[in-house]
């Protein structure tokens, strides 16, 4: 998952736990919206730790040769 992703989740999470009061029996919905959250931060940071640096460098594949032609006209 990406930065999006866990920005997504903490979203979510939010939204459960503040904003909605539904409840069902045997389930909190303010317990999830926590966990949610906490999955979403430790996503981000996660995801901030491991950024790779990309360097790209250009090298040429094979050896470069360059040829010299030198056509001669031996009729005369």
């Amino acid at each position: 998952m990406t930065t999006g992703g866990g920005i997504f989740l903490a979203a979510v999470g939010a939204i459960l736990l503040f904003a909605v009061d539904y409840t069902l029996a045997g389930i909190d919905i303010n317990v999830i919206g926590v966990i949610l959250i906490v999955a979403g931060i430790a996503i981000v940071a996660f995801s901030l730790m491991n950024r790779r640096r990309v360097v790209r460098t250009e090298r040429p594949v094979g050896e470069v040769r360059r040829e010299r032609v030198i056509e001669r006209d031996t009729e005369l």
